[in-house]
């Protein structure tokens, strides 16, 4: 078996947004799934037969990166509400009635090629 956090991100998403669940009570299920879905890489890696300290490194460094940013944005109910509040402004500008066809296709250019571009012409500079 193999979990994946896509399934249960997919399957919650559309509770929260017609109102089944709320984000308060979803967020912490995606953290867990997060958590979870490490554990393929973690499978994957025990079976590795060539270069296997590698497997287990990136493994383990996913792992704890999911662990660590969980510890990071759950535990203070002041962190935890950064978050939150992102994902109702995301919400309500994809929404918007005038901004709510520019807004996607603009913030998905943004995230996946403006932002990767500055910090790949740092790292090259």
């Amino acid at each position: 078996m193999v979990q994946s956090s896509s399934i249960t991100t997919s399957t919650l998403t559309p509770l929260a947004a017609v109102g089944i669940i709320s984000l308060q009570d979803m967020f912490p299920l995606t953290l867990g799934a997060n958590i979870g879905t490490t554990l393929t890489g973690i499978m994957s890696a025990s079976v590795v037969t060539s270069k296997p300290v590698n497997a287990w490194q990136v493994a383990l460094a996913h792992l704890f990166f999911n662990i660590f940013g969980t510890l990071m944005w759950y535990p203070i109910p002041k962190v935890r509400d950064i978050p939150l509040r992102a994902s109702k402004f995301l919400g309500h500008m994809t929404a918007h009635p005038q901004y709510g066809v520019l807004f996607p296709p603009a913030y998905i250019f943004t995230c996946f090629f403006i932002i990767p571009g500055i910090a790949y012409g740092i790292a090259s500079a």
